[in-house]
């Protein structure tokens, strides 16, 4: 099976550029949100390192934004929540596609996680960074 990461800054494409491949298609990003809204375990793990921000189940991104905004080293916090839990699933796609003959990894933090192995294709997407910022305000 080939794997072929793609990777680039917030709001270039990435996501876009992945489904034109009509392969399946790991999105960490939606991963991620599917845990917050749906994972109790994430929620339960997260409320014990942030008891001060995160109130309720599903977990509301505007606590997350607000436990970063006190302190940047809350984002180590839900990151070492938040990773194993999203490296888990993508193991979970891999064993469940190991027929395809591609996948394709959504996951902007590919390389610095390291999750790609030596044989994967990178395919790193680059656009203008005001077109970008543009797109992810609209989407906050």
């Amino acid at each position: 099976m080939i794997r072929l990461g793609i990777v680039g800054s917030i709001g270039s494409g990435k996501s876009f550029v992945a489904k034109l491949f009509k392969y399946p298609v790991f999105n960490a990003d939606d991963e991620v949100k599917y845990l917050y809204k749906n994972n109790k375990t994430c929620f339960k793990k997260l409320k014990k390192k942030l008891p001060k921000f995160i109130s309720s189940f599903p977990i509301k991104k505007k606590e997350l934004i607000n436990a970063i905004n006190y302190n940047t080293k809350n984002l180590k916090k839900i990151s070492s929540v938040i990773h194993p839990m999203v490296r888990n699933r993508m193991n979970i796609f891999l064993k469940k596609n190991n027929k395809s003959e591609m996948v394709v990894l959504d996951i902007p933090l590919l390389i610095e996680n390291k999750l790609y192995k030596n044989d994967d294709i990178l395919i790193f997407i680059t656009s203008h960074k005001k077109k970008d910022y543009r797109k992810v305000k609209k989407k906050i």
